[in-house]
């Protein structure tokens, strides 16, 4: 599960990075550094992105968890309400893509 969290990781950053910039209603200049933390992830997301397929192919229930743990620990937003809805979502999207990759394996 390494590759899957580090692109899962990518990308809840990436929207931690615009819930953080989006906290004063203006997005500028000052908000680069959200960003910046966000990119220094892509290398490592993208390095092993043809391994995640493999890795959801393979996954146990309880891997399946604690990727939606996961998600729970690392996506944090200054807007609470925003930020359980997406977390609610990203979990019933690992759900229904682990429900996909065993059903047509």
């Amino acid at each position: 599960m390494k590759e899957t969290k580090e692109l899962l990781g990518f990308v809840l950053a990436l929207g931690s990075a615009c819930g953080k910039s989006i906290e004063d209603g203006k997005i500028g200049l000052g908000d680069l550094m959200h960003f910046i933390s966000a990119m220094r992830q892509a290398g490592d997301a993208f390095e092993g992105i043809g391994s995640v397929p493999m890795e959801w192919a393979g996954m146990t229930d309880v891997q399946k968890e604690e990727l939606k743990a996961y998600v729970v620990a690392e996506f944090d937003i200054p807007q609470d309400a925003l930020e359980e809805s997406i977390e609610i979502g990203l979990k019933v999207a690992i759900d229904l893509a682990y429900m996909i990759t065993k059903f047509f394996s």
